[in-house]
């Protein structure tokens, strides 16, 4: 059955607001609609911090109002704790006791979610997955796309089979062919443009070569082109993402987010290969990037033409100075 995991974190846009989340109530809605809209029997399961800095027991229930309005049934509820250091831990604290009994209540309906969920499920045939005795998950069908793909082989081969037009009994509905559609593009960019040997402009240069086309030569010009596949991959620090490890927990490389001591903090390899975490900007300090005079004077004394290697400080400072807002930088 498929599964999303959202990190919500709340129910109420003042305290996403100040958490700094980039996304507001009606976004969650939204999405959850549009996914149960192509996939009825999609489930969803969500982060919640309960107690966060000023939130007040109408912001509260919001964010029990929101668990419903989500659809969500599998709920992860993080009673909030103070980070020394982080602008969070300067706002005004919501008392332990209520932040407890805000878990609690958070997790209720959780638990009330769940049971509704399960009981629909009753009496219901699904493939599953055994782990243990007594305990398993239930099994993803196989995509509409495979199954198409399938078909069309068959066809090939002189099974005598076709394949069912539109409107035609049996044939997919206009959501399931479009999201058959997504499976294939996705189908298309894994198995082809990043294997196809053929298609070198297509391919993520390798160590070493230029990746210059034809053209850029004919016109004199040496920058490498990125291919399409790092154009899609690439965040708006202009860096392609990465999935990585950092002492034992899951994080993506390349892809600054706000800091533990400094201001903000970006997961990257050094020189040896190895996943380091690199803090860099003034949490004190205000930053009046809009003015291209103080952008300029900045990139010139910290020598931003050649900002070093990534693993080092100053090259995401210069990154970051290169944009007249933090919006234009943390969007992506």
């Amino acid at each position: 059955m498929p599964h999303l995991h959202l990190s919500l974190q709340s129910g109420n846009d003042m305290i996403l607001k100040r958490m700094l989340r980039r996304h507001q109530t009606k976004d969650a809605i939204a999405f959850c609609e549009k996914i149960q809209k192509v996939r009825p029997e999609s489930v969803f399961g969500a982060d919640l911090i309960a107690g966060f800095p000023t939130e007040s027991d109408s912001m509260h229930k919001s964010s029990k109002k929101h668990i419903t309005d989500c659809n969500l049934t599998y709920l992860h509820i993080f009673p909030f704790s103070a980070k020394q250091g982080t602008p969070a831990a300067r706002m005004p604290q919501v008392e332990k006791k209520v932040i407890q009994k805000r878990s609690k209540e958070l997790r209720e309906v959780g638990g009330q979610r769940l049971n509704i969920f399960l009981i629909n499920e009753v009496g219901k045939e699904k493939k599953v997955l055994v782990e243990k005795p007594g305990f398993g998950r239930t099994d993803i069908d196989e995509s509409l796309w495979a199954n198409i793909h399938k078909k069309r082989q068959r066809i090939k081969r002189g099974s005598g089979e076709r394949m069912r037009k539109k409107g035609e009994k049996g044939a997919p509905t206009p959501a399931q062919m479009k999201r058959a559609k997504s499976e294939e593009m996705l189908e298309y960019i894994e198995k082809v443009l990043k294997k196809d040997k053929k298609l070198k402009n297509l391919m993520i240069p390798k160590k070493g070569k230029a990746g210059v086309t034809k053209f850029q030569k004919r016109a004199g010009s040496t920058k490498q082109l990125d291919s399409p596949y790092r154009m899609m991959m690439k965040n708006s620090w202009d860096e392609v993402t990465e999935a990585s490890e950092y002492q034992g927990k899951k994080v993506e490389l390349n892809n600054p987010t706000r800091g533990d001591v400094k201001k903000y903090k970006v997961y990257v390899k050094n020189d040896k290969g190895n996943v380091v975490k690199v803090e860099f900007g003034d949490p004190n300090m205000e930053i009046k990037r809009d003015d291209p005079a103080r952008r300029k004077s900045f990139r010139a004394r910290h020598n931003c033409d050649n900002p070093g290697p990534k693993y080092k400080a100053r090259y995401w400072s210069c990154k970051f100075w290169s944009a007249k807002s933090v919006t234009d930088l943390m969007k992506g």
